[in-house]
């Protein structure tokens, strides 16, 4: 027997032990239980017992021989090894009892309610050494127990006690070195695993709930957010010891929050990121990147729509997908997207080669992240300016509780880099951000130069170099992705002067607070009118005018199909990975930001409103097209889970008293009552955030580590060799038919490349008549559901000879996505 099965609940409630009689040592087992009970009872009776734990373990030993009878006659429920489990229990009773009672005498119960509501610390005592052994000692047999029934090693319970205590190790090494005596008290920083404890006894009872809160009974969620918690309030502790306040360790803990959201993203990227590109948008920005570079032009040249025009077939098949009609003298082409993205792929492929080309975007996503921290933190920061009036009142009131408790300014500065950090890690974690980061597409740059363009102008306050720096970062956004434009009312908006622009500051400027903002706005336009030229002026050089784009997606526009694709996107957006978690925090952020500072509303949903109304008509609308909004949200979020928070600091300061009052009799309802109410109502709030965050984050914070990983156009690394085996396969004067590879082909393998699918059967054999009649070797790849009709009326022509096959995606129907699969690879012959 492994000794890690007595830790586990299965071993215990094993039904298949009644099934057949024990052997006769079960006899033994009997013979010890009815010595325990005589034992026991001569005890009792030279009164060197008290009475309650000679009844206890009269109880434990009658019933250790009872099972041993149920055992021995194989009775089905007598005989379970739970009995003896409960007759341990009891065993332990009165010793547990007396340890208890000596725990509470040294405040270990109402320690452990402070530090889970995040109270005050203990101002006077500590505890014994005895208790703060028998506490240790707990949570090591606590540990062991779940991590025996997570069918983990039972030995990583000391590592995660040791991990869990380092603040506690640190501050008692420092109290040391001072001379100052150990607070034993700050253990109670450990008190969140016994949620972990409860939870896992919950779930091993068969306690189960309905959707997704099941997700809360899970055993190795709970220990994960107990612990995380149990160490953040062991470093809030160490923080007191340093006497650093609750607010200094609020904003330590927001910058180590930020730094280990950009580490995180930083070592998701290197993990994750495509080691190629294939599809239509991915390849498209890559070979604009890639064009621009080598050839100074984001035009392609396509050398085989020569042969479809001397043929006159359609030309559409000899183009990759995203590309428009090439002309019929350079026989060159540019794609329907923005050309502003190829000035970050093409610098990147220059300074880096390939590998720079599939980085650069990971490395706009950080920067991202940081911009989305400083347009967080000067958002909440304008929101908390204006403090509620009832905040004095919380101040004297929480004074009188805890005169170290911190208020006021230290709150007002410490909240913003609070919500900057959950900002920024609701980002980083969300899965579209995640996933649109690891190929070279547009999305992750609209997004940061969008976010910086609105925080450039939320910090001009007269200024017109900020204005002018805010308009350059408006026509970058629009440089890159044309529908950035509609956030310019919201950019508009933020240049408005405040309420509170002093006469001073605005006559500073250049007159008056409408001259001054005139002004501005000048400034900004002019500047992102000198962004946006060079894509205007390749506008008219390539479409014939500087607002004639190479898209014709605006005939996918329509108010007919609106609700569907409402519905579509709200039900993507409430997504457990995205916002489906947040939704609460959404709409408490929304409240708070409402009360506290109207116009800082009034711009984000300028901004996020415009955006969205406008893009939900696209009946393709997909996330990654809103991608720019998703901080707006996060923020609102962040801002929301803050003000949660500082209600449960209210809660605790008893600012929420009349709740209790209302729960039950006022003559019952003391102080004391009230106290432990709103500390149990702040400890529920601060374990639902807890909760709430990992929920949402768990499955792609470990995406690094299970790769279950997966994007339009993404390429791993098996895939990428693929392709450098069929430019091994095939000569250079080669012509490849394929499906949506066909981009991918022409960057990776260096061959020409067509698409069959999209010809008539007489068109495809001319073409490929014209191929052999030039002397080129005619290759297909069998890549996608679409080639089934051209393999068809190719095998009835010709003599299709496999010579390979490799690793790359097989493309459904139109709009089915993609598969991983080996795909045959066949040379087109002339029958013989």
């Amino acid at each position: 027997m492994r000794l890690d099965n007595l830790l586990r609940f299965d071993y215990w409630s094993d039904g298949s032990v009644t099934v057949q009689p024990a052997g006769p040592l079960m006899w033994l087992v009997v013979a010890i239980g009815l010595l325990g009970c005589l034992a026991v009872g001569g005890l009792r009776r030279s009164g060197r017992t008290p009475r309650d734990a000679a009844f206890a373990w009269i109880v434990a030993s009658g019933l250790i021989a009872l099972v041993g009878l149920g055992r021995l006659f194989a009775i089905p429920v007598l005989g379970l090894r739970a009995g003896w489990l409960i007759a341990a229990l009891l065993a332990l009773v009165p010793p547990a009892k007396r340890a208890l009672g000596r725990a509470r005498a040294d405040g270990l119960v109402a320690d452990c309610l402070r530090a889970l509501s995040f109270g005050p610390p203990r101002a006077a005592g500590d505890w014994s050494i005895t208790t703060a052994a028998l506490w240790m000692a707990a949570h090591l047999f606590g540990l062991a127990v779940v991590l025996a029934n997570l069918h983990l090693p039972v030995l990583l319970a000391p590592a995660l006690l040791a991990f869990l205590l380092v603040p506690f190790t640190l501050s008692t090494a420092l109290d040391r070195a001072r001379r100052r005596s150990v607070q034993f008290w700050a253990l109670s920083s450990l008190s969140p695993l016994t949620i972990a404890y409860l939870t896992t006894c919950l779930s091993f009872g068969g306690v189960r709930f309905k959707g997704a809160l099941n997700g809360v009974l899970s055993p190795l969620l709970s220990l994960i957010v107990m612990s995380a918690l149990a160490f953040v309030i062991g470093g809030r502790w160490a923080a007191q010891r340093l006497e650093i306040g609750d607010w200094g360790f609020v904003r330590r803990s927001a910058l180590l929050l930020i730094a280990a959201s950009l580490g995180w993203a930083a070592w998701a990227a290197l993990a994750l990121r495509t080691h190629g590109v294939t599809g239509s948008d991915p390849y498209a920005y890559a070979q604009m990147g890639v064009d621009l570079a080598t050839r100074g032009t984001v035009l392609h040249p396509f050398p085989l729509a020569r042969l479809a025009y001397a043929l006159d077939i359609p030309l559409h098949p000899v183009v990759h997908v995203g590309y428009r009609i090439p002309d019929g003298s350079r026989y060159e082409a540019p794609t329907v997207w923005p050309p502003g993205y190829a000035a970050f792929t093409g610098l990147a492929y220059l300074l880096a080669g390939e590998r720079g080309l599939y980085l650069v975007t990971p490395l706009l996503n950080l920067i991202a992240l940081i911009v989305i921290a400083w347009f967080a933190h000067h958002a909440s920061q304008m929101a908390y300016q204006r403090t509620p009036a009832e905040d004095h009142v919380s101040g004297a009131q929480c004074q009188a509780t805890h005169a170290r408790q911190p208020h006021g300014q230290d709150e007002a500065r410490a909240a913003p880099d609070a919500v900057a950090a959950l900002t920024v890690f609701f980002t980083a974690t969300s899965y579209q951000q995640v996933e649109w980061q690891m190929v070279p597409m547009a999305d992750i740059a609209a997004q940061l130069f969008s976010i910086l363009a609105l925080t450039l102008a939320w910090r001009a306050r007269g200024s017109l170099l900020m204005a002018g720096l805010s308009g350059l970062a408006l026509g970058a956004a629009f440089d890159i992705r044309y529908t950035q434009v509609l956030i310019a009312p919201a950019i508009a908006l933020a240049l408005a002067p405040a309420r509170c622009e002093t006469r001073e500051a605005t006559r500073a400027t250049l007159g008056g607070p409408l001259l001054s903002y005139a002004w501005r706005l000048a400034s900004c336009a002019l500047a992102a009118w000198i962004a946006a030229s060079p894509v205007l002026m390749y506008h008219t050089t390539v479409f014939g005018g500087p607002f004639h784009v190479g898209s014709e997606e605006l005939t996918n526009f329509s108010l007919v199909r609106l609700p569907e694709t409402l519905g579509r996107t709200t039900d993507e957006l409430n997504h457990y990975r995205e916002f489906g978690w947040l939704m609460p925090l959404i709409l408490i952020g929304a409240a708070a930001m409402w009360r506290r500072s109207r116009r800082a509303l009034a711009v984000l949903a300028a901004y996020a409103v415009t955006l969205f109304l406008f893009h939900v008509a696209y009946a393709y609308l997909r996330l990654r097209d809103i991608l720019s909004l998703f901080p707006v949200l996060h923020l609102l979020a962040a801002f929301g889970a803050v003000e949660l928070w500082r209600g449960a600091s209210a809660l605790r300061c008893g600012r929420c008293a009349w709740i209790a009052q209302r729960l039950g009799p006022a003559a019952h309802c003391g102080d004391a009552i009230r106290s432990t109410l709103n500390q149990l109502l702040a400890i529920a709030a601060i374990c639902a955030l807890s909760y709430l965050f990992v929920l949402r984050a768990m499955e792609t914070l470990a995406l690094p580590v299970t790769r279950g990983f997966g994007a339009f156009g993404y390429l791993a690394r098996e895939q990428r060799l693929s392709f450098e085996r069929l430019r091994q396969m095939t000569p250079n004067d080669a012509v490849i038919g394929c499906a949506l590879n066909s981009g991918a082909v022409d960057l990776h393998a260096g061959r020409a490349a067509f698409r069959p699918a999209v010809w008539t059967p007489d068109e495809l054999i001319r073409f490929v008549d014209a191929l052999h009649a030039e002397g080129r070797p005619v290759f297909l790849l069998d890549d996608g559901a679409e080639l089934r009709a051209s393999l068809a009326t190719l095998r009835a022509r010709y003599a299709l000879r496999e010579v390979g096959r490799l690793d790359l995606p097989y493309y459904e129907a139109v709009g089915g996505g993609s598969q991983n699969r080996r795909v045959p690879l066949f040379k087109i012959e002339a029958r013989r």
